[in-house]
């Protein structure tokens, strides 16, 4: 099972909290997440140690999953370096989390998680939380969550088909994420990293209605942001007509 590495999860880590100044996070609300940043699989996050080996170990060993100690290791390494607040004592706050100074030449490196809260909202979109549906012909889903503006913020909110990118009057950019296997019902497609595109309004129309195919060798890639090509050659077969 592959997970990120433990300097990438201290990274992760202190970009999170850099979201939250002067806040205090219990360590129970930073693994979800952090799974969402590293767009981890609910078997990459839930399985425990017993599951992973396949033996029965000791109960408290064997409930334990390889995510949490992960983050959990990144945490006391970042206490240990002075960079997150270390508890004088066991008891109550002992959970805490919360960050007291930054490693040198921390801030050259984007803060992903400051920007994906600041990111303009798709204008036809109210709650990140749940998908919301608008009835046309036939029931779109929109959506606009954490990972889809993630994707944005990669591709710097450039279309990846026209490079084209729409400046608002507030100085900030606009685009749209647009998954290329359709979130729910006919079609079921994942909520991952790979199956979506950052999309200017004009194109995303076009690929929401099958209006054009998907060409992956003309798409334009920006960074680590990979797309599968079972989602485009699905588009290409079951949406584009």
């Amino acid at each position: 099972m592959n997970l990120p590495s433990n300097k990438e999860v201290e990274q992760a880590l202190i970009n999170l909290l850099i979201s939250k100044p002067n806040q205090e996070m219990d360590l129970a609300d930073v693994y979800q997440p952090l799974a969402d940043f590293f767009d981890l699989t609910d078997e990459q996050v839930n399985t425990t140690y017993a599951d992973e080996k396949g033996v029965a170990l000791a109960e408290w060993e064997g409930l334990d999953t390889p995510w949490k100690v992960r983050v959990r290791t990144a945490n006391k390494a970042l206490k240990n370096k002075g960079i997150i607040w270390k508890n004088p004592r066991k008891g109550e706050t002992r959970g805490i989390v919360k960050l007291i100074s930054l490693p040198e030449g921390f801030l050259e490196d984007a803060d992903l998680f400051d920007e994906m809260n600041q990111t303009p909202q798709a204008y036809d979109i109210e709650d990140y939380g749940q998908p919301d549906k608008v009835k046309v012909s036939t029931y779109r889903i929109l959506r606009d969550t954490l990972l889809a503006r993630k994707v944005k913020i990669r591709n710097k909110y450039r279309c990846q088909i026209c490079n084209e990118t729409i400046q608002l009057p507030t100085g900030k950019f606009y685009a749209e994420a647009h998954h290329i296997r359709p979130l729910g019902q006919p079609h079921n497609g994942p909520d991952i990293e790979a199956n979506i595109l950052c999309l200017c309004p004009n194109h995303h129309v076009l690929l929401d209605y099958g209006v054009i195919p998907l060409d992956l060798s003309k798409l334009i890639i920006h960074g680590r942001h990979r797309i599968s090509k079972e989602f485009v050659d699905y588009h290409n077969q079951k949406i584009y007509a």
